[in-house]
């Protein structure tokens, strides 16, 4: 499998919010962001990485997301964290 992190991007919003309204199980909260939110957000300063994933017989394509501030002593703030169970599950 190959694991690889990016900063989100505006062509990335629509599948981003679709895991974000779909995942349950490995969710930091039940918050759900709509295209708009995420925005506003990018629009404020706050990070977004994404999470995408691959193997030998495809790819998952993007399977979770990172949402953190970084604060005026440099300490990274999370607010909202989710991973597909179906890429987790893979092993």
């Amino acid at each position: 499998m190959i694991i690889s992190f990016k900063q989100l991007e505006k062509e990335d919003l629509g599948r981003v919010v679709q895991l974000n309204y779909r995942v349950n199980q490995f969710t930091m909260n039940s918050i759900r962001y709509s295209i708009e939110d995420y925005n506003l957000r990018l629009s404020e300063n706050h990070q977004f990485v994404v999470v995408h994933v691959s193997d030998k017989f495809g790819e998952y394509g993007i399977v979770g997301l990172l949402g953190y501030t970084i604060d005026k002593k440099n300490h990274m703030n999370v607010y909202n964290f989710f991973l597909s169970c179906r890429a987790l599950g893979r092993g």
